[in-house]
């Protein structure tokens, strides 16, 4: 504005002095000379208006910016060390200084260049806070208002160690699992066979107790999660572990099956001592002359002619069975007898052996006479 008034103030003067000398002029006869000196003399005036009017837009320029950004786009939260921030421009700035603070740290300068975007990658966890100004040679704006990014990166999924124990009262679960490293905190979801999950468990433990199951087979899974302020990331569901909670027997113990049977593909049995049989109803075989009855079944490969089969000392951990049914018979088209099978069907039985309760629990209290009030007499305990 300043500079402005100059110029027109000059301009008046350039003017003023112009009509001064014409007057005088008509008083007088004007000779050449002096004409073509007034000529020049307006010309070198015309050249310096010209010349101050170019100067505007430095003259205007003369001052830092006003304001920062206007806009200043920084996401809130990243998953994976690796986001981007941007600003909008400023029209008297020729540079923009970015600072950057993590977790709540000093302000450092990490960009002061005309660019308006800048990217990050390789984060690792924490709290991010950044802030804004416009500068050019004459100075900076104010600072923006800080905007902050917290970025919690995604742990590992949790699948080493991952176990399951069914409780000793037969009405509870226990999930394990290994630390994961980088992890603030695990969730356990937990549904039973062919229902809808729902979340059991939320901490920092790396076991999950979960009690009070009626008798059903419940699947299970974990994972880790991370948290960075109020936000929290979570690493893929791990593999499902899979146990049966059968409920209590009529002496208080597990109720242990010693029977299952084939149902569909998939199903699994938890067992408490490896001795069970596996049962299963009629197979019906598709031919192209339609639907024939199986006549013997092969189990995991061994043929058996019944619709079981008994096994007496299965090992400890998840057991894969298949049956299919079989028969020997000669469909129209056949030169010769032939065998057809159906499908498989699969089963999985989860041996978790427990030890039998003692047969003979005594206690034998030794006798004490003579021995100080002080010492309390003691007591052994034997069973087998």
């Amino acid at each position: 504005m300043r500079s402005a008034n100059v110029v027109k103030c000059f301009s008046r003067f350039l003017i003023a002095r112009k009509h001064s000398r014409i007057h005088q002029d008509r008083l007088r006869p004007m000779s050449c000379d002096r004409e073509s000196l007034l000529q020049k003399r307006i010309s070198a005036a015309a050249i310096l208006l010209v010349f101050s009017l170019s100067l505007l837009p430095a003259i205007a320029q003369a001052a830092p910016p006003a304001n920062p950004p206007a806009t200043f786009t920084v996401p809130a939260t990243d998953s994976n060390g690796s986001y981007s921030i941007s600003w909008s421009t400023v029209s008297t700035s020729t540079k923009y200084e970015l600072q950057e603070s993590v977790n709540g740290g000093s302000w450092s300068t990490i960009q002061n260049t005309s660019a308006t975007s800048k990217s990050f990658s390789g984060k690792t966890s924490g709290s991010y806070g950044y802030q804004i100004r416009a500068c050019n040679a004459d100075g900076c704006s104010a600072y923006s208002e800080t905007k902050t990014t917290d970025v919690a990166i995604v742990p590992g999924v949790p699948n080493a160690g991952l176990s399951v124990t069914l409780g000793p009262d037969g009405t509870s679960i226990s999930v394990d699992w290994n630390a994961v490293s980088g992890a603030t905190s695990y969730q356990v979801q937990q549904r039973i066979m062919g229902g809808s999950w729902s979340q059991v468990y939320s901490g920092s433990a790396l076991i999950a107790e979960i009690t009070g199951l009626s008798a059903a087979y419940y699947e299970n899974q974990v994972r880790a999660c991370k948290t960075v302020g109020s936000y929290t990331s979570c690493s893929a569901w791990s593999n499902s572990t899979y146990g049966r909670v059968p409920g209590l027997g009529g002496d208080g113990a597990p109720a242990d099956s010693d029977s299952y049977t084939f149902s569909s593909n998939t199903i699994q049995y938890i067992d408490f001592d490896g001795i069970f049989t596996l049962k299963w109803s009629a197979m019906t075989i598709a031919t192209y002359n339609g639907p024939i009855t199986a006549t013997y079944y092969y189990v995991n490969s061994v043929k058996v002619t019944s619709k079981s089969k008994s096994y007496t000392d299965q090992t400890t951990g998840l057991n894969n069975y298949n049956v299919q049914g079989c028969t020997v018979t000669q469909l129209q088209g056949d030169t010769s007898p032939k065998e057809y099978c159906s499908s498989y069907l699969g089963m999985q039985v989860l041996v978790q052996k427990i030890a039998p309760n003692p047969a003979t629990f005594e206690a034998f209290v030794p006798n004490v006479c003579g021995t100080p009030p002080s010492i309390p007499p003691s007591v052994t305990v034997n069973w087998e």
